[in-house]
């Protein structure tokens, strides 16, 4: 459309009796209210760290809001990740730039932490009867713990009925128990409610319940948005046109080129088809690469490998083989595979391994267990080697499959060290504070088929390639001590001078 920026989308206007998929009335016709303009997003999930995307993002709704010439504003619930103070207090400070009437709900992560999640829901509620602006009301609605209780029904039923509405949750129908749902539609027809927004997908949503227009912005954190880029809705409520503002200052290729080449230099690739893949990573010069689980490295693989290093390889990673509890055996299972992996990774010189913990039930895995002590005991004793050469060991997070009986507490129990210093020195231990000292070394970017990003200099500006500038010489290595009760700390050098 002439006169917009690039980040600016305009949906088509709901017509008068247009279908909508989801209708559960069969018809929606658009209610027509006063002129106002609501700029509203939605799970921002902000953490306690300070130079974060997520930040970023905030920061960008709140200029953005007053950019598109919004009356109001509305954040539909996860300002924060897990309910930390911390990071409610930085959501508030930054919203106290957003220059017109704003609104808040609480969503189900601002009360991941039970000690805060009271306190959350006071602090994001806000205010309790809602925003009144150009003859619209916009009331916040709390869905955060997937009901809505009668207090919450007392307070909405309370509000003057003599505006028209629009509705903001965190949750929408598809996400809170029967009795609420029943309870939202019978409100919705009672009403008189020009739209509903939510948020808890982290997707664009655009369907009808009980007769209202239900809106869903894509999550505002650009690690979770889900469907496109993070974006802020803002929605006419005379016409009922609806504009997506996007935040795509995170896009590379929206970066000065020396920003974008240090990117560049810090991707990397898992080798899935290994010698196919490995070769793409000689001919293209991809700095860091990750083997798996390769049991057995033959004569053209080591020849590959010696290629890569020699054209400015940097980091090379074996991903090990997981260990297993046999129950019916009372032993550990996969002990031979996951040796060979390490011979491997060993003889072709890795620079890191990554590992997973034991994908064991919580109940199996319990701590003093007979699995935990000899799962734990297996592996510090299998990855002793690693520690020995100075290879840095990775622990990655275990997550939880959908229908499996495994879970996230299991790689958390199996990883947490003793904080006793009366604990006994053992290989269950020593396997204990190693994870735990090495899930802070940084592993490189993985999964990435091409480390190349689309320019927008022209040639002429752009400088030399990377290939052709000169690297630092190695810094000598240093090797963990015999007993490797902790993994060495990171190298500083790029390069290393080695054998294949």
């Amino acid at each position: 459309m002439p006169g917009l920026r690039p980040d600016v989308q305009i949906s088509k206007r709901f017509s008068e009796n247009e279908k909508r998929p989801g209708a559960e009335s069969g018809r929606f016709s658009w209610a027509k209210g006063d002129e106002m303009r609501i700029a509203v997003f939605a799970d921002i999930h902000l953490g306690d760290s300070k130079r974060t995307p997520q930040r970023a993002a905030l920061a960008w709704a709140v200029r953005e809001i007053e950019r598109c010439g919004a009356d109001a504003a509305a954040v539909a619930g996860d300002l924060t990740a897990c309910g930390s103070m911390y990071a409610a207090m930085r959501a508030k400070k930054l919203l106290r730039g957003v220059k017109v009437p704003l609104l808040t709900v609480p969503g189900n992560s601002d009360l991941r932490t039970p000690e805060t999640a009271p306190v959350m829901e006071r602090l994001w509620l806000t205010p309790e009867e809602g925003i009144c602006v150009g003859g619209v009301r916009v009331l916040g609605v709390d869905t955060a713990r997937g009901t809505i209780d009668e207090r919450e029904r007392a307070r909405m039923e309370a509000i003057d009925a003599s505006l028209p509405l629009i509705l903001v949750s965190h949750q929408a129908d598809t996400h809170v128990d029967a009795d609420s749902r029943a309870y939202l539609a019978d409100f919705l027809r009672r009403r008189n409610v020009l739209a509903w927004f939510t948020g808890h997908v982290h997707a664009r949503v655009d369907t009808v319940f009980a007769g209202t227009r239900c809106l869903a912005p894509r999550a505002l954190d650009p690690d979770k948005c889900g469907g496109g880029l993070p974006e802020l809705l803002v929605l006419d409520t005379e016409t009922g046109a609806l504009e997506s503002r996007v935040f795509d200052e995170s896009l590379p290729c929206r970066w000065p080129w020396e920003k974008r080449e240090a990117l560049i230099e810090s991707l990397g690739i898992s080798l899935y088809s290994l010698k196919e893949d490995l070769a793409f990573c000689v001919e293209n010069r991809v700095p860091h690469m990750e083997m798996r689980g390769v049991t057995e490295a033959d004569a053209e693989t080591r020849a590959l490998l010696a290629a890569w290093r020699k054209n400015g390889g940097w980091t090379l990673s074996q991903h090990l083989t997981k260990l297993g509890w046999d129950a019916e055996k009372g032993c550990v299972s996969g002990v031979e595979k996951f040796r060979a992996v390490v011979r491997t990774a060993l003889e072709c010189g890795a620079d890191m391994a990554t590992v997973h913990p034991p994908e064991e039930t919580v109940e199996t895995m319990g701590v003093g267990s007979p699995a935990f002590s000899a799962l734990a005991d297996a592996m510090a004793e299998e990855m002793r080697p690693l520690a020995r050469a100075g290879v840095r060991i990775v622990v990655e997070k275990l997550s939880e499959r959908v229908g499996s009986a495994s879970s996230n507490s299991t790689s958390v129990r199996a990883s947490k060290p003793s904080r006793s210093p009366s604990a006994p020195y053992s290989a269950a231990s020593t396997a204990r504070a190693g994870r735990a000292s090495s899930a802070r070394s940084s592993a490189a970017t993985k999964n990435l088929r091409t480390p190349t990003l689309p320019s927008t200099a022209p040639p002429s500006a752009r400088p030399p390639a990377p290939a052709a500038a000169p690297r630092k010489a190695p810094a000598p290595y240093r090797r963990a001590p015999r007993c490797a009760r902790a993994p060495v700390p990171p190298r500083r050098g790029r390069t290393r001078s080695r054998s294949a």
